[in-house]
């Protein structure tokens, strides 16, 4: 008995979700559906969401790609301090969020001499983006890339990715361990 009352209530909660659905006009709501099935929302809150939509209470929040551009392009000019001014004054994107959509390839650092699965890695991320532009250029019959060396700084740095050193020349770093597990290695490096 207590289970198929549990089931009841449940199934009740639905038909107010659908009745709300049917009977309102509510602006965006496929943004409010989206944003309660990203955020894993059960169904108490899912009906509250419609209920506070209808009621012009929430309103979802849809960022455009220029949008997305403007404070990837605030980030990389003026840093966190002006992307989150950005972000309050002009209601852009904040920094998270443009840092979980980036488009910017992202290429293993290597510490030491690269394996053979780092350079294929490092290749593929570099040229996503460009192979599908070579894809919808049908007439383009082939493409010359021609490179010789990346420079880094000339400083030690950590990687919290990996743990490792980074900034040490590939002929002596082999010589050394670059994790860092302590300050002394640092000083030893």
């Amino acid at each position: 008995m207590w289970k198929l009352a549990g089931k009841e209530g449940v199934i009740k909660v639905h038909k107010q979700m659908l009745l709300a659905l049917l009977m309102q006009h509510i602006p965006q709501i496929d943004c409010v559906l989206c944003v309660g099935f990203e955020n894993g929302a059960g169904i108490h809150t899912m009906l509250d969401l419609i209920k506070k939509a209808g009621e012009g209470t929430y309103h979802p929040k849809g960022f455009d790609k220029e949008e997305d551009l403007q404070v990837l392009l605030f980030l990389c000019l003026g840093g966190i301090c002006v992307a989150d001014i950005a972000h309050c004054m002009f209601e852009t994107p904040s920094v998270s969020t443009i840092c979980s959509q980036t488009t910017v390839p992202q290429i293993l650092p290597l510490p030491s001499f690269p394996t053979h699965y780092e350079v294929l890695k490092n290749i593929a991320s570099t040229f996503e983006g460009i192979l599908d532009v070579m894809k919808v250029l049908q007439n383009l019959l082939y493409g010359i890339l021609m490179f010789d060396e990346l420079a880094i700084e000339k400083q030690p740095r950590w990687d919290d990715k990996s743990n490792k050193l980074l900034g040490v020349c590939h002929e002596h770093g082999h010589t050394t361990s670059l994790e860092f597990m302590s300050k002394d290695d640092l000083v030893m490096l």
